[in-house]
């Protein structure tokens, strides 16, 4: 969609912003959602948008149920009712209740993409390609035998989980490791084959009409180790950890025109086959030097430091046009 018709589509729209209560959190946690909303309030005057940006505070409901539905736009940026982890899927049946049109995935498909073994299972049915995945609630009657493989969480989110340690070589390791995350997380583990190399990031957006907006990569080649070859808790979020400067984020990336358009194709079609609307992004590596789909991220993070951002403005959107742009897609797929 030309930015031109996502702009038109919300002009007669009140356009709410809605995004988490920060009170509580630590003075580092706030920093890049303050400059995020710095960031877009600015933009969003510029581009002569009637919006207001909210706090959740008070609750969801409260705040919404004051605004005319028919002439209103929630982009939800809510992540969590009451701070509580896995809880963003609860936030869109508010907005639904009062026949709201809102940005993003629906509750169903929220919730399904929290949990790594459900949406594993919707692509393996869909034909969607994938590594070799087995799911475990314990640590009992482990019956793998694809080494080396890597241990997740089955429901966490950010890298929570993942260290190096998460790369196991055999039977015994593994055992241990599904052992540890189980009891850590209490969710059960995915095991899928270890595939070392580059990893793509496919941030999507759109419904009837889709478009991958230009492709990150991250380079693991600093790293010797292969077990160090993965984007761990650490490299994400620990700015103090050795690994956290040497995985190399890419974008745009270069590849291979046909390269490219085997990774679109596919992500495209996880993002159809998980359900997701509006905006999403697909993680990628390569098997075999074929594209395989290793995570589906339904509410990726919109932050102005985060990569879906990074690809938009990639693609020539500024922060407050990448958030009318979704919030005309929204508007769309409502007519």
């Amino acid at each position: 969609m030309d930015f031109s018709i996502a702009h038109n589509l919300i002009k007669n729209k009140k356009l709410i912003i809605l995004y988490d209560d920060m009170e509580g959190w630590e003075e580092n946690e706030v920093l890049i959602p303050k400059q995020s909303i710095e960031v877009l309030d600015k933009d969003l005057k510029d581009l002569n948008v009637n919006y207001q940006i909210l706090t959740s505070k008070g609750g969801v409901e409260n705040i919404v149920k004051k605004f005319n539905p028919s002439s209103t736009v929630i982009f939800n940026w809510v992540e969590s009712i009451n701070d509580e982890p896995n809880t963003f899927h609860l936030i869109s049946p508010i907005y639904e209740k009062y026949n709201f049109i809102y940005t993003g995935s629906d509750s169903r498909t929220l919730e399904l993409t929290t949990y790594k073994n459900e949406t594993l299972k919707i692509l393996e049915d869909s034909n969607v390609q994938i590594p070799i995945t087995s799911y475990y609630g314990n640590c009992y009657n482990v019956d793998w035998n694809v080494f080396p493989c890597i241990v997740k969480p089955c429901a966490e989110h950010g890298s929570d989980g993942i260290t190096n340690r998460s790369v196991v070589d055999d039977l015994n390791q593994l055992i241990l490791r599904i052992g540890e995350i189980s009891k850590k997380f209490n969710n059960g583990v995915i095991v899928q084959e270890f595939l070392d190399g580059t990893e793509y990031n496919v941030s999507i957006w759109g419904n009837k009409i889709l478009e991958h907006l230009p492709i990150s990569s991250m380079e693991y080649s600093d790293f010797e180790d292969y077990h160090d070859r993965i984007c761990g808790f650490d490299a994400k979020w620990n700015p103090e950890s050795t690994s956290f400067d040497r995985v190399k984020t890419i974008c745009p990336t270069i590849l291979p025109k046909y390269l490219e358009e085997k990774i679109s194709t596919l992500a495209k079609n996880a993002y159809v086959a998980t359900g997701c609307r509006d905006y999403g992004r697909i993680d990628i590596k390569l098997k075999n030097h074929e594209p395989v789909v290793i995570d589906v991220n339904s509410n990726p993070d919109l932050s102005i430091d985060a990569g879906f951002y990074r690809s938009a403005s990639f693609a020539g959107f500024n922060y407050g046009q990448m958030f009318v742009q979704i919030a005309g897609f929204a508007v769309e797929r409502s007519l």
